[in-house]
């Protein structure tokens, strides 16, 4: 009775004490460091203690300041803002941006300070004097120009005078809580750096602790699926960890630090409600009957919708479910402490414990709640809370258990024998094998041992321990050759390498016969055989092997947990003695091939002198070539001379033309010797009529000018010789010809005009080009003739191949019509061939023929560069 007495007294000073934490951590408003934006850090002992920077700021709303708009004078008046304090309850809404701003006078200089930031709405910029010294998001004066970015960190700076300055901005578009929630702490470096780091500890050891006792419960819950309380503790423990990284010093940022804010603060959103939920279920799970189903199915969808929710919704919407929390929080704590009640009159086993633990639960949560709505000035004691839950239950698992003292006992053991082995293995020379094989056998009470190195894929047998003879020694022989080997066991060292883990053998009949070639050798000496495996990424890179001669002697347990604690060490050892073997291996092998390069130098000096003499010979076939070559040269240019004058000889005397029709110029430009493009007109004796040709060949150079001789001889053919005067009929019959003719022949473009001067008309067919008819001096009308003329290539284009149509023109007094060919023709502009938009062109010659103050073809010259391409133009007026 009366220690029943006593625990209900130690539990109730517990719960008393946790309730009145929020008040022993809650500190006055009125306490302000800050005072009208300055801090005089001599009123406070830096040297040991760090400085709260809460109280009055500067504060600049709707305006992103930096240290040189204070400089200028361009700001507004300053407000004084209380630090930590919500826009919320400024400006209603925490949504916007402004600059905050302290001074810190009696610094020292060149003394090292730091800031301690923890994570601020939603996004800033901080300046210390004029230097730009942590950005954390992207700060901006709308949604679209601002990134949010949760961190909590150190900010080290070193005081350049006796005053510093501390400029802020900060923007949040993203979130309901706006503005700086948590005052920055100040102090000297090493000191914020002690309070960062303990900060991080606690957190640190509350995530470890959450996640090793969440594992032990869910390996509880598999062994007993039907206790689906170890289940829920287990979840409630793993989302009170998620929770921890979310929170605090923000350690998921530290594990991940491209998180996606939006993703951040979802996680701390879903983690807090599933942890509430899955601490509910674990308490209904745990007492039944004292509390109602349904009540939990409710609490369950509930709390399923608003997870949806705040998947699917954007941070600024669901951060207002923050005060639902809060009553959900609420009303389950309340109706788990009135089942708890009901359990402990009814005394339950362990209801005593679960109550105290929902008590402290519950205060921890009132201190949350006073904190958030900014009551008290206090931090967040929710995860001690539920810390100090899981030691209740803990307790009442541990009653039950007394099992964990031997293993608590056992792992003090091998922690005190791995310390042991560290000193023998850091006293050793790292690449000699012999300390550790030896050291760890004699720990295990293995009576022989051997350790096996991977290298050059091959096995080799590298140190060995004998615990009769007290000999250790070096040995190097490749193993694992494909034949059972007398030395030792092959088969479980092979299980050991494939399965990558380690293998425990106790010698039966049955393993004799699968290692027939050593076991049957060794006798009955050995009992058990241990084969552990030290794998590197995903490959065994060395082996331990351990052999027992004593009778029924299980070693595994125990020497798998003393390996496991120094497997880093002994891997290093390993990865020594390849790098030494390999070490020694190159020098060798540069000996080697240092006496292999002189001979090798000395066969190549040979090489090189006849190579040399085949070079010699090789510049006189060269030279030779060349001389052939230019010869071969010279004979194509002759060629080349010889074409030009023949198509020169072609092209008919323009000033025939011009007396035939007065009002007619044309315009031939030619940048090569040999002419792609060419005019040709005839005029019949009765000189009453006229075919006019313009012809434009495709292909290269030489290619073109000889098919703009094959399209002169057959326009004297059709017209001349066959008197044949219609335009569609001369480009058909051209057309025909094509397909008599190579394939590489290339292409043809062609406008044709036939004009009476007895009628008031013209007739026009083309292939490939456009003729242009100007009435009424400005009025350009352009007739396109659709494709060139070209070799069709199959049957089916044969029969598809288009026929020409004549187009019928009218007359009057003052028409002109022009024909372009060549590089006139392309309405796109390049750098070394500059196109004329025709338009605009004909335009110009027609305002030059109208004003007759200047000649078309001295026009057209001044107006075409150097670099132009051949180019044809032929302009007349009727």
């Amino acid at each position: 009775m009366k220690q029943a007495q006593n625990t209900y007294l130690r539990l109730f000073s517990i719960i008393t004490v946790f309730y009145f934490i929020p008040f022993i951590s809650a500190k006055s408003y009125g306490q302000e460091p800050v005072k009208n934006g300055i801090v005089n850090i001599t009123e406070f002992n830096t040297d040991k203690k760090i400085i709260d920077l809460k109280g009055k700021w500067e504060f600049y709303d709707n305006n992103l300041y930096t240290p040189s708009d204070f400089k200028t004078g361009k700001i507004t008046k300053p407000e004084l803002f209380s630090v930590p304090g919500l826009w919320n309850k400024l400006k209603g809404k925490g949504q916007g941006f402004g600059t905050y701003r302290i001074k810190l006078i009696n610094t020292v200089k060149n003394k090292l300070y730091a800031l301690n930031i923890n994570r601020i709405q939603s996004s800033y910029k901080i300046w210390v004097n004029d230097k730009l010294i942590r950005e954390e998001g992207l700060t901006g004066k709308n949604k679209e120009s601002s990134k949010p970015r949760w961190s909590s960190s150190d900010i080290i700076f070193k005081a350049d005078s006796d005053t510093t300055v501390i400029t802020l901005q900060v923007s949040n578009f993203y979130h309901k809580k706006g503005g700086i929630e948590h005052s920055p702490v100040f102090g000297e470096a090493e000191i914020v750096y002690e309070y960062q780091w303990n900060r991080s500890a606690w957190n640190i050891l509350l995530l470890g602790i959450f996640m090793i006792m969440a594992a032990y419960h869910f390996a509880a819950f598999l062994f007993r699926r039907n206790d689906k309380a170890n289940l829920y503790f287990s979840l409630t423990l793993i989302f009170s960890a998620i929770f921890s990284l979310t929170v605090g010093e923000i350690l998921l940022i530290d594990i991940f630090p491209n998180l996606n804010w939006e993703i951040l603060v979802k996680t701390n959103y879903i983690s807090n409600y599933l942890r509430v939920l899955f601490f509910a279920l674990f308490i209904y799970h745990a007492f039944p009957d004292e509390l109602n189903k349904n009540f939990f199915k409710i609490l369950t969808a509930i709390i399923s919708f608003i997870i949806i929710f705040i998947l699917v919704a954007p941070a600024l919407i669901f951060t207002q479910t923050l005060i639902l929390f809060l009553v959900i929080t609420g009303i389950v704590l309340a109706y788990l402490m009135f089942g708890q009640l009901k359990a402990i009159k009814k005394k339950r086993p362990g209801a005593i414990f679960s109550f105290a633990g929902i008590l402290i639960l519950a205060g921890t949560a009132i201190n949350d709640i006073l904190k958030e709505l900014q009551i008290i000035d206090s931090v967040s004691l929710s995860i001690i809370g539920v810390f100090i839950f899981i030691i209740f239950h803990s307790y009442l698992i541990m009653l039950k258990n007394t099992f964990m003292y031997k293993v608590i006992k056992r792992i003090t053991e091998n922690i005190n024998i791995r310390s042991k082995i560290k000193d023998v293995l850091f006293s050793a020379e790292s690449y000699d094998l012999k300390a550790p094989l030896k050291a760890v056998s004699e720990v295990i009470d293995a009576d022989r041992s051997m350790i096996f190195i991977y290298d050059d894929n091959d096995w080799t047998a590298a140190a060995e321990y004998l615990k009769e003879t007290q000999t250790i020694k070096n040995v190097s022989h490749k193993v694992f050759s494909g034949k059972e080997n007398l030395h030792f066991s092959s088969y479980n060292i092979k299980k050991s390498v494939s399965l990558k883990e380690p293998v425990f053998t106790i010698i039966n009949e049955a393993v004799k016969a699968k290692d027939m070639t050593y076991l049957e050798g060794a006798g009955n000496r050995i009992k058990s055989i241990f084969s552990y495996p030290l794998v590197k990424d995903d490959t065994v890179k060395a082996i331990l092997y351990f052999e027992n001669f004593e009778q029924k002697k299980d070693f595994k347990q125990r020497a798998i947990e003393i390996l496991d604690g120094i497997k880093p060490q002994i891997s290093v050892f390993i990865d020594n003695y390849a790098s030494y073997n390999e070490l020694k291996n190159i020098n060798l092998k540069l000996e080697a091939d240092v006496k292999a390069k002189i001979k090798e130098i000395e066969a190549r000096t040979e090489e090189l002198k006849s190579l040399r003499t085949k070079l010699e010979e090789q510049n006189i076939r060269i030279h030779e070539t060349s001389l052939r070559l230019e010869k071969q040269t010279e004979q194509i240019n002759d060629g080349i001379n010889y074409s030009e004058k023949i198509q020169k000889a072609l092209i008919p005397d323009k000033q025939i033309l011009q007396n035939f029709l007065p009002g007619s110029f044309i315009y031939h430009h030619t940048q090569k010797k040999l002419l792609t493009n060419f005019y040709w007109f005839n005029i019949p004796d009765n000189n009453e009529e006229i075919v006019y040709a313009s012809v434009n060949s495709h292909g290269s150079d030489v290619s073109a000018a000889l098919l703009s001789i094959l399209i002169n001889q057959l326009l004297n053919d059709i017209v001349i010789y066959n008197n044949n005067y219609s335009p569609k009929i001369i480009l058909n019959r051209i057309q025909n010809k094509f397909e008599n003719y190579p394939e590489n022949i290339g292409a043809v473009e062609i406008d044709i005009i036939y004009y009476n001067k007895t009628k008031n008309e013209i007739l026009y067919s083309g292939a490939g080009g456009s003729l242009f008819y100007v009435q009424n001096n400005n009025i350009i009308l352009e007739y396109k003739s659709g494709e060139a003329i070209e070799k069709t290539n199959n049957e089916t284009e044969k029969k598809g191949k288009r026929f020409f149509s004549n187009k019928r023109i009218e007359i009057k007094q003052g028409t002109k019509i022009f024909l372009c060919s060549g590089a006139v023709n392309s309405d796109n502009t390049e750098e070394e061939n500059i196109s004329v938009k025709k338009k605009e062109l004909i335009s110009k010659i027609t305002k030059i023929i109208n004003d007759k103050k200047e000649n078309p073809e001295n026009f057209l010259n001044n107006y075409f560069s150097e670099k132009q391409n051949d180019i044809l133009i032929t302009g007349i007026t009727f």
